[in-house]
Formats: structure tokens, sequence, C-alpha cells
């Protein structure tokens, strides 16, 4: 009796180290998604009007390799007391699997190692798994189809069977495959697994976190001119791009704005999907998101769950603010250019119905024609835009106000030299306007004649505000008397 009752107490010992239970669908999920590390210089594609094309889609998946995303979620799982293994499926199939933490919540459990299993099914790896095995395949000849059952030997360059009457090479017509059961160690999507030594039974919350990449986000502004160019209705948007393999059914979503450093990593190769699905957009008056100080960068929560699909690009809106003052600038800069640009200058403060942390992105400036149809004026990326600073936005270059800059006289060397400027606005427009001419000096200067006056921005910059008339010109002259000291 001592005998049969030590040989049962040894194989519940068995049992408890390898049983092998599977924790619950997430209770709760939390995903918090950063931007990629990138210059503020980058060209945003998205448009409510047009399509994704192929270059599109390459930039976003580029995009979503580089982006991470922190996954926070709750699980129940039934345990037994002792060691066993624990099953943790639909994780992300881009995890980073050295930054898991888990946590039980139910009783101070402990998890002694850690799995990450990303043998997932494929028809490749189906044959791979079946080669000297049997497996049928069905293929068909007009209305006909045939089954021919037999041992794999290769499918590399078509079906290979050993069958009873011999070998047959299957090159095309292959309706299906069917195979007996599923190989052992392939599996429909990937698994974190655990060796748990819990020291209580019965039902347990799991508190899993992980950070994983192909998951990215980014900001994009839209800005509707009045008809005097100096007010905008402005809505931001914020972009969720997703390639992390994995939905999140029901999310906590919160961004984060801010120039993140990341350790140099291996790049890692994401598989594009056929399809891309979008979400639809609609303007909301109330704004969505809650904003928040965290270190050196800022919080965005979204306030209502939402499910981010794999796969999927989906757009929120971030703000809507009306009537905010702008102010059209030409700005003229004939040593860098022969053009006029024309900015547009808005000061992010709450005074204009602003004053939010503005993520870099991309700005869309548009206008009403005469007969109320917005037309699209031209774009400028930003960086990221604390409270109370300036958005200067490049909008394009003025069509009838045009710059020349010519050097009238130039006397002595680079070391030390005296040069007459001079610079020529020509306005065809039908109203005044005020153009700021822009010059760029160098090592120790004097600007001893001027026409106008001059404001010093910098030792490398100065500017002048020249009005020109409508139909008329206006030209600035100055003398600068440099030393270089060499």
């Amino acid at each position: 009796m001592r005998k049969i009752l030590a040989v049962l107490l040894l194989c519940g010992m068995f049992a408890a180290l390898w049983a092998d239970s599977t924790a619950s669908e997430p209770t709760s999920v939390e995903i918090t998604v950063y931007q990629p590390p990138s210059s503020s210089g980058y060209y945003d594609p998205y448009s409510y009007y047009s399509p994704y094309n192929a270059q599109q889609i390459a930039r976003l998946t580029y995009q979503a390799t580089t982006g991470i995303g922190l996954v926070k979620e709750v699980r129940n799982a039934v345990l037994g007391v002792g060691n066993q293994w624990l099953s943790y499926k639909n994780v992300a199939s881009h995890i980073l699997p050295t930054s898991v933490t888990v946590k039980d919540k139910t009783s101070p459990s402990q998890f002694l190692e850690q799995n990450y299993e990303f043998d997932l099914v494929s028809q490749n790896k189906l044959l791979q798994k079946y080669i000297d095995k049997e497996i049928t395949v069905v293929t068909y000849n007009g209305d006909k189809s045939f089954e021919i059952n037999g041992t794999l030997l290769s499918y590399d360059n078509g079906i290979v069977l050993q069958t009873k009457d011999g070998i047959v090479n299957i090159q095309g017509g292959i309706r299906q495959i069917n195979y007996p059961v599923l190989p052992e160690g392939l599996l429909t999507s990937p698994t974190l697994s655990w060796l748990v030594n819990a020291v209580q039974g019965g039902k347990h919350d799991l508190e899993v976190s992980y950070l994983t990449s192909g998951i990215t986000w980014e900001a994009s502004y839209i800005a509707v001119a009045n008809k005097d160019d100096n007010r905008v209705d402005m809505n931001g948007w914020v972009t969720i791009t997703n390639y992390a393999g994995t939905t999140f059914k029901d999310a906590k979503l919160k961004l984060v704005a801010g120039d993140i450093h990341y350790a140099p990593r291996a790049a890692k190769t994401l598989n594009a999907a056929a399809g891309y699905a979008r979400s639809d957009v609609a303007y909301e008056a109330a704004p969505q998101f809650s904003e928040e100080g965290l270190f050196e960068y800022h919080l965005y929560t979204l306030q209502r769950p939402t499910t981010i699909k794999d796969s999927q690009i989906k757009q929120v809106s971030l703000f809507t603010s009306s009537n905010v003052p702008a102010e059209k600038e030409l700005i003229f800069d004939g040593a860098r250019s022969t053009k006029v640009q024309v900015k547009l200058n808005i000061n992010n403060s709450k005074t204009n119905g602003l004053g939010i942390p503005l993520p870099k992105g991309t700005v869309r400036i548009y206008k009403p024609d005469t007969s109320g149809q917005l037309q699209f004026l031209g774009e400028d990326s930003i960086d990221h835009t604390p409270e109370n600073e300036q958005m200067k936005l490049y909008v394009g270059n003025a069509f009838d106000v045009v710059g020349e800059r010519k050097v009238m006289d130039h006397q002595g060397s680079y070391c030390s030299s005296r040069d007459t400027v001079q610079i020529q606005l020509r306005n065809h427009k039908k109203e005044d306007v005020v153009v700021t001419v822009v010059e760029h000096p160098y090592c120790d200067w004097d600007i001893t004649e001027e026409n106008f006056s001059h404001t010093k921005e910098s030792t490398s910059e100065v500017q002048w505000k020249i009005p020109v008339k409508a139909g008329s010109s206006s030209t600035l002259t100055y003398v600068i008397k440099t030393n270089c000291n060499c």
C-alpha cells in the first residue's frame, strides 16, 4: 500500500510539473504608443482625399518597424499548486521578449522560465513538418477532382509523393492538401510560455506588460485660412499604424510625444499585408484626448476605449480650434533663394484658442475659393511645439511678388571688405504688401549705410521690413563692412 501511495505521489508531482494551462483572453488592455526616432522634416503622406500608394505603404511599414508600443494586459488563468507550464497566447508577433514583465496579483507565484514560441502555421511550415509522412493532395482536371495519397518526399519543385504505385511529381492543378493533424511545435499565434511555481491553486489574475515594435503614431493638422489670411480653423489628428501582429481590442490608448532615445537593436522586417484597413474620418468638436507632462515628454490619453486591429491605420481626432489668429508673412532671402516665400505664422497659445503641446507632424493649409470650395495651398512639417511657441509654416512661393538681389560694388578681400547690396522688390498685386528681407552677414560686420532701418536677429541674420505699394516696386540699398581678422 505504501508503494502504491509513493507511486501515486510521484506521478502527482510529475503531473504538477508538466501540467499545461492557458491564460484567458485579456480582461483589460492598455497600449502606449511612441513615435519613431526621426527628424521633424519627414513627409507625411496621410491625405483624406487620395488612397495610399505603394511608396506610402513602404514608408508606413518602415516607420512601424522603428516605432515602439508598451502593451499592458490583465488576464486570468487557473493554476495548480507547484511547478507547471502556462501558455499566454496572442501576443504581438514583434514582441521584444526581454522586455516582458509578469506579476501574479492573486498570490506571490514564481516565474522560473520563459519561452517565446513563434513557429507559426503556414503552408511551407506544414509541408516541412510532413516530410516522410503521409498527406493527401487533391488535384483537378477540368470539373473532376482526384485524391492522391502518399508519403511526402519533397515540395521544392512541385509536390513529390511516394505512392503505392510509385513516385508522383505533382506540378500544378492542386486544389488542396489534407494533413491528418497539426504537427507538434506549430502554433496558430505567437505564444509566451512560463514555468510557474504557484503556492496557491485556483484562479489567478496575471498582470503582463511588454514592448513591441511594429506600431507607431504621428500627428497631422489641417488649417483652413479665412478670406483675409489672418484667421484659421485648425484641426489636429493622430494616426496609429499597427503592424505589431495582433489586435488590441477595447484598449485604453495612450500616446507619448517626444524624442525618446532607443538603444541600437537589430532591424526587423515586417510582412506587408495585401490589404490595409482604415477607420472612417469624422470631425468631432469635443476634445477626445487629455494631455499631461511625462518626464520630459507629453502624454495624450484617449478618454474612451478603442480597438486597433492588426494591419490597420486608424485616425482619431486630437483637437478642433476655430478662429485662431494667424499672420501671413512674405520673406525674401535673396542669398538662398530667388523666390519670395509665403509663411503663415501661428502662435500656439491659449488666448489664440490653442495652447496644448503640439506633437511633430505635417500641417496642411487650405482656403475656400469664391464659390466656397476648399483649395489646397501647401503644407509644412513642424517639430514638437510647446505652448506659447510660434509655428512658422512655409506654405509656398509668392506668384505676384518678385525679389532680386545684386551686389553693386565690392571692395577688398574675404578678410576685409566693403559691399554695396541692392535688393529690389516688385509687387504685381492689387494691394500693398510688406516683405521681410533677410540677409546673412558673416564674421565681424557693420552696416554703415541703409535706406530702411534693419533689425539684428543674430550675429548671422539681419532683417528689414520693406513696404511695397500695389503695382509698384521698392528698393533696399545698404552698405556693409566685414572684417574676418585673418
